[in-house]
């Protein structure tokens, strides 16, 4: 068992901790605003207690980060457990539990029979600081749906992420082309055009940051 700093992980890192956080800790190394947190890898000893407790009384997020997540031809989307705000020893402890338990669920086994077949049932366990955000998102570098990678596709919605990516909420969805952002879709409770053009209001999703080109150079989170 080990536990390791996110500013000690790269992308390197990611046949040991997975590609989220190895892509997470490359992220914070790069000067990014990722969450502090740290990977257990394996079953955790006493060694947790002063990890957790270096990131101080505040509601932790637990997640997956399997060897066999986020790959170039299986996401393993939604299948793992994701605990959010987490406090208290015997909570991450369990917490982990969950999430490790959850490498060998029915849904795993049959995503993985279906669409990664080669991969295995290794898992991290990534526990990092939770954020109350105002608003939340995933961008993706390409377009998802035609593969143009001169575009980019914002998805996003008030509040924490999870709310998304679980499938219970639908988003506010922008398309980034040549600098210039558009609205594809607009939804009751998403983001909103001032929200989604203004300076960031220093309250970020806990699960993605990045950093834009606008001419301001400015770090945006969603």
């Amino acid at each position: 068992m080990s536990i390791i700093p996110l500013d000690q992980i790269g992308a390197a890192d990611a046949g040991r901790v997975g590609s989220k956080a190895a892509n997470l800790g490359a992220l914070r190394r790069a000067g990014l605003p990722v969450p502090d947190g740290f990977v257990v890898v394996g079953v955790p000893g006493q060694d947790l207690v002063p990890h957790v407790a270096a990131l101080g009384d505040v509601p932790l997020a637990v997640r997956s980060s399997a060897l066999a997540e986020d790959l170039a031809d299986a996401s393993f989307a939604g299948q793992y457990e994701t605990i959010l705000n987490v406090r208290g020893m015997n909570l991450v402890r369990n917490a982990i539990r969950r999430c490790r338990q959850s490498a060998s669920s029915a849904r795993v086994a049959t995503y993985r029979a279906h669409r990664a077949e080669r991969t295995g049932d290794e898992i991290a366990v990534l526990i990092q600081r939770m954020v109350p955000a105002d608003a939340s998102g995933v961008a993706f570098t390409a377009n998802p749906i035609t593969g143009d990678r001169s575009e980019r596709v914002i998805n996003a919605v008030r509040g924490l992420g999870e709310t998304l990516v679980s499938g219970q909420a639908a988003a506010e969805e922008w398309v980034v082309r040549g600098g210039r952002a558009s609205r594809r879709r607009s939804v009751e409770q998403a983001i909103g055009t001032e929200d989604a053009t203004a300076t960031p209001p220093g309250r970020c999703g806990w699960f993605a940051a990045l950093r834009t080109s606008t001419g301001s150079n400015r770090a945006r989170c969603w």
